[in-house]
Order: structure tokens, then C-alpha cells, then sequence
């Protein structure tokens, strides 16, 4: 008996197959002795194949997937190991900066939440990420694995340039640009290929993995790089930009010019601009965010919401010196100068505000299993329920998080500080 694939996350979809059942019996299939299904039928050589979904509350680690003939009574075994990655910068393509699937840290357990390990770094702005139960994170002159439960070191590999701080795990490579392009294997930390920055910029950001390229920003362009190989596929001049987003094939991001930025919109297979929002006032945060039927993005002193079919502006909210944003569940989450503000993604009116330090413009939210993560005080990091803005829990840390993006992954939570080092914490059940 087999499951395909045999890891994953809540609700994701797999194959099961088996043999040596009587033929023709009704074969049952249970997750961990529960979630019993009698949908599978065995052929008339007693074999069986089902799709099914991974349930939405199996929390991380190993689960028995089994097999029960009704007639014969035989029995067959195999293993899913659910664990909930996150293997870029925000998460996902659309960048919202949110993890449904997160089970073990709730608005109920976050105040649980404890320092288990640290990491030495070389910068407070580092954005790990989680992929298969290693941390990988760059050092500026390195890329790092470490194991996500106990902060040791897998490997280190140092390319011979700047790393870029915000990695993305895709296909057993990890891919960072800084300068150069780097693509490492995820196993060894061997350097697979190394892409030369062209003549008109440099590469300048966290990069997306799509149907073999390998999507990147950089200081006057944006670009497409084979997969494999690091092959330039196509490369399109526009302004500075550093993060880029997907969806349905078309890339998204903000570029930056001399005395404005605005939001490009680019076919992802052949580089050809698609449409150009105006003006929205310059802006060093990251973005923008992409959804089913909306681009938000940050301008100089507003929230920004454009028709994602031909960029028209959908709504604008004024906001003091904006710096980043999340979205989850029809709430936009951005960071001010003096608030963290939950915005309704469908109008852009306010549904509620949490007061902040001086620094809170640089504060970079998430959201995990229903918990907002984020830099509202001087000392370490804070969580407030997603929905109500509500008060959890602080992490009490003494020092500063600067712009570094919490990671959420299987009961942990990651996030570096001023003290140049990565923090993990967890519940105590987890560790």
C-alpha cells in the first residue's frame, strides 16, 4: 500500500493505492483509526486506487493511513507525515504573509509559546524559511539549513557573494538573489548554478518559483531564469522592485522610481506588460499583496486597492507612513507609523486599530491558524487574535525585531531580532 505524496499539509490531496485484497470487496481507509471512508473498491485482481484529502485538523508529525478489507479482512498500513511548510518569502505566491493550515498555535494555545533555540545571524532584517523540517537562511555571505526543531547546523555554503536574506524552497533547491542569482541543493548545499547579475542592475529580491522559471526582481527589471540551469528566459526593464507576486500566470510588484512608484502587471510566461497602475507615491515597504479579485499595495501615504484585470483603482484609505501588509480572511493587516490597522479588503474601512511604537512602520505581519504576528513594542514580538485585534501574547524579548517577517510552521515560530540572532519558539508539547 502506498500514499502519494507521502507529506504535506491539511486538505491536501493524495493517492492511495493497494494490492493483495479479495476481488471486487469494498476496501476501507481510515486516518489514524478515525476519518473512516468505505469508498474504495478493489478490481477484480484485488487491487484499489482512491483519491483522498489529507483531514483538515491531522496536526504535524506522522499519521497511519490503513486499509481494511471488508470480505477478507486483510489489512494494510502506510505513513503520512503532515507538516505545514513555508517555503518563501510571505508564504505563498500571492505574498498575503498567511498560513491557514497552522492547527497547533491558536488564539487559544499562542499563550503558550516559549523560547526553545536561537541561531547566530549577521543582520536583524533575515526572513528564514521552513521546508521539510529545515531552516534556510541567509547570512548575507552564506546560505544556512538548520534542523527546524533544534537550530543545528545541516550545512553552510558561502557562493562567493551577498546572499540575498529572503530565500524560496522549490523542487530540492533553495534560490536566493542578491547581486547574483544562487540555486542550491536543499540536501547538501551544493551550489547548482550561479546567474551573473546583467549589465543595466543588479538582482535585489526574494524570487518565486513557477512551471520552471524561476522569477526574479531586480534594481531596473524584473527577469525569468530557467530552473535548471539559471538561463536568462526573458527580462523586462521597469523601475526598482524586490518582491514580486503571482497569480493565474500574471506577476505583480511595485516598482520604484526616482520621485514615484507604481504597480506593474507582467505575463509571467512571456515577460509582456500587461498594464501599469499611476502614481501611488514612493515607498520603500514590500509588496504588493494579490487575491481573487483585488491588488493591494502601499503608496506613500495610503492603502491602494486596484482591479486586478486592468489596475483601475478599487478604493484608496489614508494611512501615516505605511510600511507593510498581510491579508487573511478579508482583513488587510498594515503597519503605520504610530498603528497596526486591520483594513476590510472588500471597501478598505477600518475594522480596528492597535496603537504602536515609533518603530511599527517597519513591523512585517503575519497570520497563523487565526493568530496576527507582529513588532508593536521595542522588546521582541507580539500576537493578537487575527479577527479582533485582541492582546495573546508577547515574547518579552528585551531587544528589537527590526523588519524581520515572523515564520510559522507546525507549532513554532521563527522571527530574527537586533541581536543578530534567529528566535524559535514553541508550545511545550511540541519541542
Amino acid at each position: 500500500m502506498t500514499i502519494t505524496p507521502n507529506s504535506g499539509q491539511p486538505l491536501a490531496q493524495t493517492e492511495i493505492r493497494g494490492t493483495g485484497f479479495a476481488p471486487n470487496e469494498r476496501v476501507a481507509l481510515s486516518f489514524d483509526a478515525g476519518h473512516m471512508d468505505m469508498g474504495a473498491e478493489a478490481d477484480e485482481h484485488g487491487k484499489f486506487f482512491a483519491k483522498r484529502h489529507v483531514p483538515f485538523d491531522a496536526l504535524p508529525g506522522a499519521h497511519r493511513v490503513e486499509a481494511l478489507g471488508q470480505e477478507s479482512g486483510l489489512r494494510a498500513r502506510t505513513i503520512f507525515v503532515m507538516r505545514t511548510d513555508w517555503p518563501q518569502y510571505r508564504e505563498n505566491d500571492q505574498g498575503t504573509g498567511n498560513k491557514d493550515f497552522e492547527n497547533l498555535v491558536t488564539p487559544a494555545t499562542v499563550g503558550g509559546l516559549a523560547p526553545v533555540w536561537t541561531a547566530p545571524t549577521s543582520c536583524c532584517y533575515v526572513a528564514p524559511v521552513v521546508a521539510g523540517g529545515v531552516v534556510y537562511l541567509s547570512t548575507y555571505s552564506a546560505m544556512t539549513a538548520l534542523d527546524a526543531r533544534s537550530g543545528g547546523l545541516l550545512w553552510s555554503t558561502a557562493p562567493g557573494d551577498v546572499v540575498d536574506l529572503r530565500p524560496t524552497v522549490a523542487d530540492g533547491r533553495v534560490f536566493a538573489g542578491h547581486v547574483h542569482v544562487y540555486a542550491f541543493d536543499t540536501a547538501s548545499g551544493h551550489l547548482l548554478w550561479d546567474h551573473p547579475p546583467p549589465a543595466d542592475g543588479i538582482f535585489a529580491g526574494s524570487s518565486l518559483v513557477w512551471r520552471g522559471e524561476v522569477l526574479v526582481p531586480g534594481t531596473s527589471f524584473v527577469a525569468a531564469l530557467d530552473e535548471e540551469t539559471g538561463r536568462t528566459i526573458w527580462s523586462l526593464g521597469t523601475g526598482y522592485t524586490d518582491q514580486l507576486v503571482l497569480d493565474d500566470g500574471i506577476i505583480y510588484f511595485r516598482a520604484v522610481g526616482l520621485q514615484n512608484a507604481w504597480i506593474d502587471a507582467v505575463d509571467a510566461r512571456s515577460g509582456k506588460l500587461l498594464w501599469q497602475s499611476q502614481e501611488i507615491g514612493a515607498n520603500w515597504s514590500v509588496g504588493p499583496i494579490v487575491t481573487d479579485h483585488a491588488v493591494f499595495a502601499l503608496g506613500g501615504s495610503a492603502v491602494f486597492a486596484f482591479d486586478k484585470r486592468h489596475g483601475g483603482i478599487l478604493w484608496t484609505t489614508p494611512l501615516l507612513s505605511p510600511g507593510h501588509i498581510a491579508e487573511a480572511h478579508g482583513l488587510l493587516y498594515a503597519s503605520a507609523s504610530d498603528q497596526l490597522v486591520a483594513l476590510k479588503a472588500d471597501d478598505g474601512t477600518i475594522a480596528w486599530t492597535i496603537p504602536a511604537d515609533q518603530y511599527a512602520d517597519w513591523a512585517l505581519p503575519a497570520v497563523a491558524g487565526g493568530v496576527l504576528y507582529a513588532r508593536t513594542t521595542a522588546d521582541g514580538m507580539s500576537a493578537y487574535d487575527a479577527q479582533t485585534g485582541t492582546f495573546l501574547w508577547t515574547s518579552n524579548l528585551g531587544v528589537g525585531v527590526g523588519i524581520s517577517a515572523p515564520v510559522i510552521v507546525d507549532g513554532y515560530l521563527y522571527f530574527a531580532a537586533d541581536d543578530y540572532l534567529l528566535h524559535a519558539y514553541a508550545l511545550p508539547d511540541t519541542t
